[in-house]
């Protein structure tokens, strides 16, 4: 059993909670989903990467529940807003996380869809995790098939420096 310490975000949608466990006392995200999240959330329970927060308790009912890594650090967003300073070697850590975490999702049939600074968490030990995954709207698999295509090309444009992520299909 778990007790809320804060809500970070309420919508008619979902909830997300950071709540400590009454077992070890450690800090998780409670997600409280008030729709189906079964395909997804089977598939990221799966996966072990260190650029994605570990899902460790997923609960099926009316509502989707998921308990999740709580990440501590700060978001890549605020970082570039406080104007800090990113040398090249630090660009391509982040981008070269950012493509394994990516990667890994893609290879689970998951789309992220939100990628963008206030996405990307850096650990104070400089490791960079993709977190917020409430867009992933649909497998790669069930969106070809939802929308009849036979051959499909998935392209992904990213504006910016990580600021705008777009999903074309095209026929």
């Amino acid at each position: 059993t778990y007790r809320s310490i804060e809500t970070l975000r309420k919508t008619e949608d979902t909830v997300v909670e950071i709540v400590e466990s009454l077992l070890d006392g450690k800090r998780y995200i409670k997600k409280i989903y008030h729709s189906d999240k079964r395909a997804a959330y089977n598939s990221l329970k799966q996966i072990k990467n260190p650029y994605i927060p570990q899902i460790y308790e997923v609960f099926f009912g009316e509502d989707t529940i998921v308990i999740e890594e709580y990440v501590t650090g700060e978001t890549l967003g605020a970082l570039i807003d406080r104007k800090c300073d990113f040398p090249p070697d630090a660009v391509k850590k982040i981008i070269n996380c950012l493509i394994n975490a990516v990667s890994e999702l893609h290879h689970n049939n998951i789309i992220h869809r939100d990628i963008k600074p206030s996405n990307i968490i850096i650990r104070p030990n400089g490791e960079v995790v993709l977190i917020d995954l409430r867009y992933y709207r649909q497998t790669v698999s069930e969106l070809v098939k939802q929308e009849g295509f036979d051959n499909i090309l998935v392209c992904y444009s990213c504006a910016n420096f990580l600021t705008d992520t777009n999903l074309m299909l095209l026929r």
